[in-house]
């Protein structure tokens, strides 16, 4: 009994236990509710460790408290997460404030509010010119969209809903020339152009690929315009790092230093011919198309996920019955992400 109160006094009752409480900001009356059963403890070890009992017992402790000391040490790195996790979100909730406070602050001590282009102007531009009578009832919705994502902190992402093929690639090769053309004439504000794949960053490495490739556009430019082809086929874990950089004050991680993405766009052109058809319709307006093309985009990036995906992802399945069940398993948790993507997608352009 005496080495069980021991043992669990030196795991419960040590400095080094208050720091990680504090450090994942657990309640005080956690803390409150266990300083009693400390002096207590501690009261009974006193009084206990003169007997002749524990005097014959406690060289058999050293090594139980050795141990705790042991479980201690593990405990460390879930503190120093902890701290980091939160300094981390205490970062991002700064800087959405100082966007705010800067948006309100602007003009307040003069008569008048000096003129600023609308967020993610120069991206339109572009993008309008590239996409062409797509892009002729869309400006509202772009603007909207802007705002918002201005708001939020966030990098804009554009789904370009083609007709074929050749239109993604003939789309997304004006978009590139756009931007480049924009930016030679160094304006204020015109987008630096990044041109990227889902096919170039397939394999055990390519989100880490990606994430190094981001980094360096984001670094080098805080506003650029990202033509990213090929969505539809990206990689899950190239999904996971394109979730995070479309997120609110979403963010990027190189050599522990967080790269904003805020103030990027991204431009996915992905062929979705029955999406094209719906804009083409009219009937379900605006809002109907978008809706058809981000459901055409998830079955596609679903469509992926089968038997032999599953197999290769599972290791080991052998039966029919278990291929099914492995692939159904993987096209959830695929699901999960792809929705989460979609949902990220502030503005969707039809090209026919």
């Amino acid at each position: 009994a005496f080495l069980t109160l021991a043992g669990m006094r030196a795991l419960l009752c040590s400095p080094s236990m208050e720091e990680v409480r504090g450090a994942l900001g657990l309640p005080p009356s956690m803390a409150d509710s266990m300083q009693p059963l400390c002096v207590h403890w501690e009261k009974v070890a006193v009084g206990v460790a003169s007997s002749p009992q524990v005097l014959t017992l406690r060289r058999l402790a050293v090594p139980l408290f050795r141990a705790a000391d042991a479980q201690l040490a593990r405990l460390e790195p879930m503190r120093a997460a902890a701290v980091r996790l939160m300094q981390h979100r205490a970062m991002q909730d700064v800087r959405k404030a100082a966007h705010s406070a800067a948006a309100a602050l602007t003009g307040l001590f003069s008569s008048e509010a000096p003129a600023s282009a609308p967020p993610f102007a120069a991206a339109w531009g572009v993008v309008a010119a590239a996409v062409g009578g797509g892009a002729t009832d869309a400006a509202h919705a772009w603007d909207a969209a802007a705002v918002h994502a201005a708001e939020s902190y966030k990098a804009m992402g554009v789904l370009l809903a083609c007709a074929s093929a050749d239109a993604c690639a003939s789309t997304g090769a004006a978009v590139r020339s756009g931007a480049a053309a924009v930016a030679a004439t160094a304006l204020t504000g015109a987008p630096c152009v990044e041109s990227l794949s889902g096919r170039d960053f397939t394999g055990g490495d390519g989100a880490a690929r990606l994430q190094t490739r981001l980094c360096a556009a984001l670094s080098a430019c805080p506003s650029p315009l990202v033509v990213f082809d090929s969505l539809d086929v990206a990689d899950v874990p190239v999904v996971t790092v394109l979730i995070n950089v479309l997120s609110e004050a979403g963010n990027l991680q190189a050599n522990g230093d967080s790269v904003p993405a805020a103030g990027a766009a991204f431009v996915f052109p992905v062929e979705l011919p029955d999406a094209v058809a719906t804009a083409a319709d009219g009937s379900g307006g605006r809002e109907g198309f978008e809706r058809a093309a981000k459901n055409a985009l998830t079955a596609r990036m679903l469509s992926g996920v089968d038997a032999a995906v599953a197999s290769a992802h599972g290791g080991g399945v052998t039966t029919g019955e278990e291929a099914a069940a492995e692939a159904s398993r993987v096209a959830a948790e695929v699901g999960v992400l792809v929705r989460a993507l979609r949902r990220r997608l502030d503005v969707v352009l039809p090209v026919a």
